[in-house]
């Protein structure tokens, strides 16, 4: 996603992963303005990098899947250029389980771990 996506009030608090970095969106002492802050410095993003480099980034949101509900949407992948649609069945160990084929907790009995998993968002394929 690009830095438009990112820099809105509703993602305040949220996690995102730019240039190998991990950074939390904060809001701004006026309450009105929102920042990116290193998770390892607390450094302002804009601190580090340039402006064109900002602009053009490819942010990622770093999802806590263990506040993830069981038959959320999310899209899986094995390379992570070529997503699946799957509901989300669980997270141990460290991994993303979807549950198999498309089913849901109602009607799987199998879920399987993946490599790449991200929260869909209507409109995305």
């Amino acid at each position: 996603m690009k830095a438009e996506e990112v820099m809105k009030m509703e993602n305040v608090g949220k996690k995102y992963k730019v240039f190998g970095k991990e950074f939390t969106l904060k809001m701004g002492v006026d309450e009105k303005s929102v920042y990116l802050v290193s998770d390892d410095t607390g450094e302002d993003i804009e601190d580090i990098y340039n402006f064109y480099s900002l602009l053009y980034g490819e942010y990622e949101e770093i999802v806590d899947w263990h506040k993830v509900d069981v038959d959320t949407k999310i899209l899986v992948s094995v390379s992570g250029k070529n997503w699946e649609k799957r509901y989300f069945a669980k997270y141990e160990y460290n991994s993303v389980y979807a549950w198999d084929y498309g089913a849901t907790s109602y009607s799987g009995n199998h879920c399987s771990t993946w490599r790449y998993a991200k929260l869909y968002e209507e409109g995305e394929e």
